[in-house]
C-alpha cells in the first residue's frame, strides 16, 4: 500500500467519521421530545395548571400524597373508556415515561379536591405530578397523538 492509498483511506475515514456523528446529532434531536409552550399545550388540548405568563408555577395543593419511595405521575381517569385511551397512549410512549407513570380510577374524595381547582371542565382527565400536585389536565375531544405529544413535553420538561 503507497502513500497515495493511506491518504485515501485516510480521508474515506473521516468523511465516515464526520457524517455518522452528523447523523447521530439530527437522529438524537428527532427523537427528543419537544418542549410545548403553555399556548401549544392548549392547543393541543392539555390546560397547564398554576403557571405564570413566564413559565413560573405557583404553589397547589395536595390532590393525592405520594409516596416516599416511589415517585410517580399519576393519571386520573375517570372512567373505562379514558382508561382504554390512556392505555393505548402507554404503548406509544417510551419506557422511562411508561414507568414513572400510573394510572387511577378517581375517588368521591379525588373528585371533590379536582373539581375546586377545575370549576370550568365536567369531562377531563386529571395529570398528577410527582410531587402530589395536579400539573394540568386534558380536555375533550381526547386525540391520542395530541395526547402523546403534550404527555411527553409535561412529564419531560416540566
Amino acid at each position: 500500500m503507497n502513500a497515495l492509498d493511506k491518504k485515501i483511506y485516510k480521508t474515506i475515514l473521516i468523511l465516515f467519521v464526520i457524517v455518522s456523528v452528523i447523523l447521530a446529532l439530527v437522529f438524537n434531536k428527532l427523537m427528543t421530545p419537544r418542549f410545548l409552550s403553555s399556548i401549544e399545550l392548549r392547543i393541543n388540548g392539555y390546560v397547564l395548571l398554576n403557571a405564570d405568563r413566564d413559565g413560573n408555577r405557583k404553589e397547589s395543593p395536595v390532590i393525592v400524597q405520594p409516596s416516599l419511595d416511589n415517585k410517580k405521575w399519576i393519571i386520573l381517569v375517570k372512567n373505562e373508556a379514558q382508561q382504554k385511551l390512556i392505555s393505548n397512549v402507554f404503548t406509544i410512549l417510551k419506557d422511562p415515561m411508561k414507568s414513572s407513570t400510573e394510572v387511577v380510577m378517581t375517588t368521591q374524595e379525588i373528585s371533590a379536591k379536582l373539581l375546586q381547582q377545575i370549576s370550568d371542565q365536567d369531562n377531563f382527565i386529571a395529570v398528577i405530578n410527582d410531587d402530589g400536585k395536579l400539573s394540568g389536565y386534558f380536555k375533550p375531544p381526547f386525540d391520542k397523538t395530541k395526547v402523546v405529544l403534550t404527555y411527553s413535553s409535561v412529564f419531560t420538561h416540566r
